[in-house]
């Protein structure tokens, strides 16, 4: 639990809502890091062995309404006005 509290986050979906409050409803409409997942397997590889999967379910667990792209290491999404 150490390591992960030490690895910190830039922001969460909680800054997303507080950025986007009055702006009404949105959707992730794209996810960076699943797309670059999907055309490099060498990622997918290191991704597999690193155990960002463990920590993405656990967070997941806790917030499962939430997009899965907000629990990953870095953030890259691209979010659709509704």
């Amino acid at each position: 639990m150490i390591d992960f509290i030490g690895e910190g986050r830039g922001f969460s979906f909680h800054e997303i809502d507080l950025a986007l409050e009055g702006a009404g409803d949105y959707t992730i409409a794209s996810d960076m890091s699943e797309f670059l997942l999907l055309r490099n397997p060498a990622l997918l590889l290191k991704r597999l062995l690193s155990g960002d999967r463990r920590r993405e379910r656990m967070l997941r667990f806790f917030a499962p309404q939430r997009h899965r792209s907000f629990f990953k290491a870095n953030i890259n999404i691209l979010i659709k006005k509704a």
